[in-house]
């Protein structure tokens, strides 16, 4: 059995991420942010958002399909990490593609939905205590009441975000946005 490069497999990986958001990494200016966002793991206050870790690190099994590694090689590749920002992220984003906004006429929207997120939070993505500052206040609900500085800000919603998990502030948000658009 050859042994594989941990180190490989987790740049190859964090690259495939990219690709689901349509980010090139040999031409983002933001690439140090993305990379920081993959090295931070995912916290969350409301325990119903264990589900969005558990998408984000779903999608590793995805990953080792498409780049015919076994999945043990990438859990093991990963085994020290928790799901990540990024993962997180990235998983929603193309939940929400699947599961609700699939439209063959506007094409895969997942980075669209990916890009939501990071404006709603105020994310500048550039390794700042700023973006550390934003995460941590995402992560135990010290956002407005609207969900402007979490993940899904709904302008004009008079109900409140913060107490509700991410998948819920994210249907509000489609609700209020795409209403028309909406497939289940």
């Amino acid at each position: 059995m050859t042994k594989i490069d941990k180190n490989r497999v987790k740049m190859d990986y964090f690259e495939w991420l990219l690709s689901k958001i349509a980010v090139d990494p040999a031409k983002n200016e933001h690439i140090h942010g993305f990379k920081w966002l993959f090295s931070t793991d995912f916290e969350w206050s409301h325990k119903l958002d264990a589900n969005r870790a558990a998408d984000g690190v779903d999608l590793r099994s995805t990953f080792a399909y498409e780049y015919g590694y076994s999945y043990p090689e990438v859990r093991k590749a990963l085994l020290d990490k928790q799901c990540s920002w990024l993962e997180m992220m990235v998983g929603l984003a193309i939940r929400c593609e699947d599961s609700i906004m699939g439209n063959d006429e506007f094409g895969d929207r997942t980075p669209r939905w990916f890009n939501v997120m990071v404006d709603s939070l105020g994310l500048y993505l550039d390794c700042s205590e700023d973006d550390e500052v934003i995460l941590k206040k995402c992560a135990s609900r010290q956002y407005k009441q609207d969900g402007e500085g979490g993940l899904w800000w709904v302008k004009g919603t008079k109900k409140n975000l913060r107490r509700m998990q991410i998948w819920d502030q994210m249907c509000e948000y489609l609700n209020a946005n795409y209403k028309e658009e909406i497939h289940l």
